[in-house]
C-alpha cells in the first residue's frame, strides 16, 4: 500500500526510474475496466442493477501495478465482474479533485458503490489484494456485507479462545475500524491486543512493542477514553514493567516520564541489567534530550559494549545484505558510544573504545561518525583533526566547533 503523503521520500534516482517506467508500462487499464468517466459508469451500473466499482490507482504505485497483473486479469474475477459489476480505474494524479472528494489517502483503494443508491459508497478496501480476496469481499457486499462485517464474523469464530487465530482476526478487525474512522470501537481490540498478544504467542513481542505500538499511537490521537486507559497501564507498569512503561511513554508523547525514571534508577546498581536489556530504546532517548553523560551509565565495561555492537552490526549486515545491499550499522554505533563515553568524563575508555573499533574495521566512516557524535555531544577535540585529513567539509565542520567551545580560532597544525 502506498500512501501519497509517503510517496517521493528516500527513493533515489534508480528506484524512481524504475517507478516511472513502470507507470508507462502500465499506463493502459487491464481490460476488465471500462473507459468511462464516472457519471457515466454511475449510470450503466444502476441501469443495469450492478455493483459500481471503483480502482484508484497511481503509475508510482507498485501495489497497484502488481493488482493490474495479477488480480485485475484473473480469469474468476474478470467472470464475477462481466457478470455482477461495472469497474472503472481512476488515477488519482490525473483526477484530483475526484481522489479528494473521494478522500482517497493511499493506493489501491477499490472503493463500491450499490446500484440501490449510488450516492454514497457502500464500501472500500485498501491496500493489495489477490482475486480469492477481492472475491470473497465482493461476494459479501453483493449480500449487503461490508468489510467490516465480514471481520466480525471473522471474530466470531475466535472470539475468547486465544491463541493466534483470535489475535489475528482482532486485529485486522481494529485496524479496519481505525481506518474507517471508528476509533472508538477500535480501542477495546487494541487495548485487548497490547494486553494479550505476546500471551497467546511469544512471538508477538516484537509486533506488540514497535508496529501495534504505532497503531495506538494513532489510537490516542482520535479516542481519550482509550488514551486514558493506555495512561493507566503504564502508570502500572511503571514498577512491574520497564520496557511497558517505556514504549507507552513513546505512545503517549509522555517521553519525559522515561527520563525521569531513568534519573531514579540509574545509579542503583539492581536496575543496571534492565538499563542494559532496554540500551537500544533509552539510549536514543537520552541523546535527544541531550543526556549524553547520563546514557553511560548503562555501560561500565567500555570494551564490552562495543562488542556488543560490532556483533548486533555483523547481524544486522547479514540481514539486511539482501534486501538494501552493503549497511553497516558499526560506524554509527561505535561514534556515538564514543561521544556518550567523552561526555561521562570517561575519556580514557573512549581512547581504548577508538582503537578497538578502528581494529575491528578499517572504513574511514568509523572516525567520521566519531566526529560528528562528538561533535552534537559537545565533546569536539583538536586531536580529532587527525581523524578528518583528506575530508574538508568534516574539517572545517570540526574547527568550527572547537572555536565555539574555545571562543578562539583553530589551527589544523598542532
Amino acid at each position: 500500500m502506498f500512501s501519497i503523503e509517503s510517496f517521493g521520500r528516500g527513493l533515489t534516482a534508480a528506484s524512481l526510474s524504475m517507478l516511472v517506467l513502470a507507470g508507462i508500462a502500465g499506463a493502459t487499464p487491464p481490460p476488465i475496466f471500462k473507459d468511462l468517466q464516472l457519471d457515466a459508469a454511475k449510470t450503466s451500473a444502476k441501469q443495469g442493477g450492478k455493483l459500481l466499482i471503483i480502482d484508484f490507482t497511481a503509475s508510482w504505485c507498485g501495489p497497484c501495478h502488481k493488482m493490474d497483473e495479477t488480480t485485475w486479469v484473473d480469469p474468476s474475477v474478470r467472470k464475477w465482474m462481466d457478470e455482477n459489476a461495472i469497474a472503472i480505474q481512476i488515477d488519482v494524479d490525473k483526477e484530483r479533485e475526484t481522489a479528494s472528494k473521494m478522500k482517497i489517502a493511499a493506493m489501491p483503494s477499490v472503493v463500491v458503490f450499490s446500484p440501490k443508491d449510488d450516492s454514497k459508497e457502500f464500501d472500500r478496501q485498501v491496500g493489495y489484494q489477490t482475486g480469492t480476496e477481492l472475491l470473497k469481499w465482493l461476494a459479501g457486499v453483493k449480500k449487503g456485507e461490508t468489510s467490516l462485517d465480514i471481520l466480525r464474523h471473522e471474530l466470531e469464530q475466535f472470539f475468547g479462545k486465544g491463541g493466534p487465530a483470535e489475535v489475528d482476526a482482532r486485529h485486522k478487525l481494529a485496524a479496519a475500524l481505525a481506518r474507517a474512522g471508528n476509533h472508538n470501537d477500535s480501542a477495546d481490540h487494541f487495548i485487548w491486543l497490547w494486553q494479550n498478544m505476546e500471551k497467546q504467542d511469544p512471538k508477538f513481542g516484537g509486533v506488540r512493542v514497535s508496529f501495534l505500538a504505532k497503531e495506538l499511537e494513532n489510537l490516542c490521537k482520535h479516542s481519550p477514553a482509550a488514551k486514558q486507559k493506555l495512561i493507566e497501564l503504564r502508570d502500572d507498569a511503571e514498577t512491574k514493567n520497564a520496557l511497558d512503561f517505556i514504549v507507552l511513554n513513546d505512545v503517549l508523547g509522555q517521553e519525559d516520564k522515561t527520563l525521569a525514571w531513568y534519573d531514579k534508577v540509574k545509579n542503583d546498581k539492581t536496575q543496571l541489567a534492565t538499563l542494559q536489556k532496554y540500551n537500544y530504546r533509552l539510549e536514543p532517548l537520552l541523546i535527544h534530550a541531550n543526556k549524553w553523560k547520563d546514557a553511560a551509565v548503562m555501560y561500565p565495561d567500555a570494551l564490552a559494549e562495543l562488542d556488543k555492537r560490532a556483533e548486533f552490526a555483523k547481524v544486522m549486515r547479514e540481514t539486511m545484505k539482501s534486501r538494501i545491499g552493503n549497511y553497516d550499522p558499526f560506524p554509527q554505533g561505535a561514534g556515538r558510544f564514543y561521544a556518550i563515553l567523552l561526555a561521562a568524563g570517561r575519556t580514557a575508555d573512549a581512547k581504548k573504545v577508538a582503537i578497538a573499533a578502528f581494529k575491528k574495521s578499517d572504513s574511514p566512516e568509523v572516525k567520521k561518525e566519531m566526529v560528528l557524535y562528538s561533535i552534537d555531544a559537545g565533546q569536539a577535540r583538536k586531536e580529532m583533526l587527525e581523524w578528518t585529513k583528506g575530508d574538508d567539509e568534516l574539517t572545517e565542520q570540526l574547527k568550527e566547533s572547537l572555536k565555539q567551545k574555545s571562543g578562539k580560532p583553530v589551527s589544523k597544525t598542532k
